[in-house]
């Protein structure tokens, strides 16, 4: 009899244990109610969106990278997550500002220092000043010494990184 109370205990106790595991594993991330960090916030509707692609430093270009090849890959990135890239026109529009910077060292020729910034830009209110000003209310960096010979590689893989990141963080808005 002893046996059998106890056999009950165990799996009541594994039963309980089991649909508070997938009761875990089904809530939100973040508790409802919590709001997103402001940067998260300036992302939310977001649809449609312009993208600059700054001038690639000579190091990159060295390595072979086309700033249109670079463009059309990020292009492609935004519109697989349902994020439409159109032309800047008369009216300002929020989109991405891409940024690749270089850095060398001449004590260490054979490894270059990249960086990839991505800011998310938008007509932004400054109370203090009384106008309103284009500003990033958003930034992801990428950055790493990359090999000098493995640099081309590094561009688009950095870059590719960056724009996904941004996009998750886009995403972590539709669910509010």
């Amino acid at each position: 009899m002893m046996h059998v109370r106890w056999t009950v205990v165990l799996i009541l106790t594994v039963m309980t244990m089991t649909v508070a595991g997938f009761s875990i594993l089904a809530a939100p991330m973040l508790p409802e109610g919590t709001r997103l960090p402001a940067e998260l916030e300036s992302m939310a509707d977001l649809e449609q969106l312009t993208l600059e692609l700054r001038p690639l430093p000579t190091p990159v270009l060295q390595a072979g990278i086309r700033a249109d090849h670079l463009k059309a890959q990020i292009e492609a990135r935004l519109d697989d997550a349902g994020l439409e890239v159109v032309e800047a026109g008369n009216e300002t529009l929020i989109g991405l500002r891409v940024v690749v910077e270089t850095g060398t060292d001449p004590e260490l020729p054979e490894f270059v220092s990249l960086a990839v910034f991505i800011d998310f830009i938008q007509p932004v209110r400054v109370e203090r000043l009384g106008r309103q000003l284009v500003l990033p209310t958003a930034t992801v960096t990428y950055h790493e010494p990359k090999r000098a010979d493995k640099l081309g590689q590094g561009v688009h893989d950095f870059v590719d990184f960056a724009v996904r990141r941004f996009i998750s963080m886009q995403q972590l808005t539709k669910d509010r």
